[in-house]
């Protein structure tokens, strides 16, 4: 079935974008959920209507995710902890603990858009990538040190 992307969609495409997918995926889960519309000449007229409100709105979500990107890069975010013998962490700084962070300071970042591909188990400076957009991935720095 043919169908008109409403949102981004993961695995399936972005915004006003025309997809072939199945039937029952079509209409179970994005038609009833507003995900996407049937792809027919109206649905076609009603999307070239809005496709101006559409760019709009996507270069406004791409502006403010570089401007929190920005934000992001420039600060360096501290995480103390407890450690034993060899500057090894007591547990590990993980997804769920950036995020906190992220929290505590203003962020609103979701655990799946933070990019950690070890738990950190070292005391030290590490490089963390958050997607903000599809387009927009922002290079964290993170030190982590003795809570002493």
């Amino acid at each position: 079935m043919k169908i008109i992307l409403k949102c981004d969609v993961k695995n399936i495409g972005n915004n006003g974008e025309t997809k072939e997918v199945a039937s029952g995926f079509a209409r179970n889960y994005l038609i009833p959920f507003g995900l996407a519309v049937e792809a027919t000449k109206l649905n076609y007229k009603k999307i070239d209507r809005n496709k101006t409100l559409i760019e709009k709105s996507n270069n406004e979500e791409i502006n403010l995710a570089k401007n929190i990107a920005e934000e992001l890069e420039s600060t360096e975010f501290l995480i103390k902890v407890k450690i034993g013998k060899n500057n090894k962490i007591f547990g590990a700084v993980t997804k769920l603990t950036i995020c906190k962070i992220l929290k505590d300071k203003g962020f609103n970042i979701k655990k799946q858009n933070i990019f950690l591909y070890e738990n950190i188990k070292k005391i030290g400076t590490y490089i963390v990538k958050i997607k903000l957009h599809s387009t927009v991935i922002a290079n964290m720095k993170i030190l982590v040190a003795n809570n002493n």
